[in-house]
């Protein structure tokens, strides 16, 4: 029954998925043949945090059609679904909007002790509240969290970070490489990519300096103060090798030692204005290498044009001297002819 010349304002209806700044408005123009599914596309083509559906609440014989409207988020403030409806539709067209129910998002509420009051959250994974750990809010009720090493993941990303540092190790010498090209006359040097440079040794460097400057102090207490002790050594060719059963040793027996080795690095590596930072960010160490190798492309390109231009201008010189030495010749011939004409008169 809805008047279909009545204004497309009237008409809408407004789905308002969160709060705040987290809002989304999702307008659905309706008119007097508009169906389910086409209400559904509609909705779905417009909305990014919620997503409508069309369900069968009846039977197979007896089909019942209603639209699921469920929200993409949890919690109060980025899953709450607010419904409001144009004048026409809440006159004409209320039939189709007046059976609705809907199921209010809610936070997540807990307790733990030692921490007053009540903790909230909008979803029921919590990763934020102790470093390094997260759980799942399953049931109410009550449990115990105990924290441990993570034996396996802890040797699994010191692997990591050695396989790596090796593909770096492999990747500068692959392209540190000078070789020679000969053929029957001619010898060449062919220069690798980073032949010619120092910025990739000096970051390898970088790298083993700051892992020099991680071990801990020789106290007696520890037996792995250094990354030797946890079975990283330098190859011959750069490389680390890694001894797992060692690593796995320390892990176990010593895991403050080894978790303190690797934050030391961390920080030296990763902190702003460390080893990382140096020669990745905005005119760093890399940026200034590149640029100042473009400079220098540049003034051999300008020295180049220079010569090409020196070059065409004593070629144009030297082809007007050969025109008038060739035009003096010309008249030094023509003279000899006469000359040559006078000469066998005389005879």
């Amino acid at each position: 029954d809805i008047n279909d010349g009545a204004l497309a304002a009237d008409r809408t209806a407004s789905v308002v998925i969160g709060t705040g700044g987290n809002a989304e408005t999702v307008n659905v123009e309706l008119s007097s043949t508009t169906t389910l599914d086409e209400f559904v596309s509609q909705y779905n083509a417009a909305a990014t945090k919620s997503t409508a559906a069309m369900i069968n609440v009846g039977t197979a014989s007896a089909p019942d059609y209603q639209v699921l409207i469920t929200s993409n988020e949890t919690g109060t403030e980025q899953g709450s679904v607010v419904f409001t409806f144009g004048t026409e539709i809440t006159t004409a067209g209320l039939g189709a909007f007046d059976d609705n129910a809907s199921s209010a998002a809610q936070d997540a509420q807990f307790t733990m002790d030692g921490v007053s009051g009540t903790i909230t959250r909008q979803s029921n994974t919590v990763s934020d509240l102790i470093g390094g750990v997260s759980f799942n809010l399953q049931d109410i009720g009550t449990t115990t969290i105990q924290v441990g090493v993570d034996e396996a993941g802890t040797q699994q990303d010191i692997e990591e970070y050695v396989d790596l540092f090796n593909e770096i190790v492999a990747f500068i010498n692959e392209n540190n490489l000078v070789t020679r090209e000969d053929d029957d006359e001619d010898e060449e040097n062919i220069f690798g990519s980073l032949a010619k440079t120092q910025i990739d040794d000096g970051i390898l460097t970088a790298v083993r300096s700051d892992m020099s400057a991680a071990s801990l102090p020789n106290t007696g207490s520890s037996e792995f103060t250094i990354f030797a002790a946890l079975g990283i050594t330098t190859e011959r060719d750069g490389t680390f090798k890694l001894d797992t059963e060692k690593l796995q040793n320390a892990i176990t027996s010593e895991p403050e030692s080894v978790q303190q080795l690797f934050t030391n690095l961390g920080d030296s590596l990763g902190k702003t204005g460390g080893t990382i930072d140096s020669y990745t960010r905005f005119n760093g160490l890399l940026d200034s290498t590149v640029n100042n190798n473009k400079t220098q492309i540049q003034r051999l390109k300008d020295d180049i044009e220079t010569a090409e231009r020196f070059i065409e201008k004593e070629s144009t010189r030297m082809r007007m001297r050969f025109a008038r030495l060739e035009g003096v010749i010309g008249e030094m011939q023509s003279q000899q002819q006469a000359l040559s004409g006078l000469l066998a008169g005389l005879g």
